[in-house]
């Protein structure tokens, strides 16, 4: 940011965000201008720029509307969560455990936030996207055997944690030294529901490629300077939650239609 703009609203330097699909089986984006969902095709490949950040995300069936919230870090952040344009609850982060039963926020859903570099279709380079990762893509959807109660088997990378902990259990940064590769899906039922998630690999950067790794390393500044400034316009807006909503928080994620199997 040059000196002339530093109080200049900044957006979001994410220009999409992405959330897995369950209906469609696939990564998915909002088009505000057609009003309809966009499926990707896979293999969808990405790499993790950060993945620091959890924001609030769902839809209010009662209402018709979206849930979304400022994105947050640490535990005393406090959250804005908005049903459209009116906040409904604020709290701190860790909090969460503690409202997240209340009935104004029936269909909210603690998601988590990656950013990542990735290439669409319609890119000619690997660009800076937010991806929004909610239930079973978030946790798996782990199902119990109800006779044991012990989980079903085949189940150890099933959703973004388990992956995550897994890759990372002997390198904490190994999520940062490959790419995220979704392949395909895995249909899983919980009652009467069926779903699918998505199913993560990992693949190994190439090391030779030193333009396309340094670009990762450029992206990865453009999003730490991105949340220096989001940081500081939160804490303003924490001061005085009631004022009017500026470009730190988006409203793109409140947007997004509702998908009742999307658990």
């Amino acid at each position: 940011m040059s000196r002339v703009e530093q109080s200049s609203l900044q957006k979001n330097v994410a220009s999409k965000m992405l959330q897995w699909k369950s209906v469609d089986a696939a990564m998915s984006y909002y088009d505000k201008d057609s009003k309809e969902n966009v499926t990707l095709p896979l293999p969808f490949e990405f790499v993790v720029l950060l993945k620091d950040y959890v924001s609030f995300n769902g839809f209010h069936e009662a209402t018709n509307k979206g849930f979304w919230s400022n994105e947050v870090k640490n535990p005393n952040d406090m959250v804005h969560i908005r049903c459209g344009n009116d906040i409904v609850k604020s709290f701190k982060k860790s909090d969460w455990k503690t409202v997240k039963e209340l009935p104004e926020l029936k269909g909210c859903k603690y998601t988590q936030i990656a950013y990542v570099s990735a290439t669409l279709p319609e890119d000619d380079e690997p660009q800076i996207y937010r991806i929004m990762l909610n239930g079973a893509s978030l946790t798996g959807g782990i199902t119990v055997d109800k006779k044991t109660g012990k989980e079903h088997a085949d189940q150890e990378t099933d959703g973004w944690i388990r992956f995550t902990n897994k890759l990372c259990k002997t390198d904490a940064n190994m999520l940062f030294k490959v790419s995220v590769v979704i392949n395909g899906s895995k249909s899983k039922k919980n009652g009467a529901v069926n779903y699918t998630l998505p199913v993560f690999e990992a693949k190994e950067l190439d090391p030779d490629d030193k333009e396309t790794n340094d670009l990762y390393e450029v992206q990865y500044k453009q999003v730490l300077d991105w949340f220096t400034y989001y940081n500081a316009e939160q804490r303003k807006f924490d001061a005085n939650p009631q004022a009017a909503a500026t470009s730190t928080t988006d409203s793109e994620a409140g947007e997004i239609p509702n998908d009742e199997n999307d658990i």
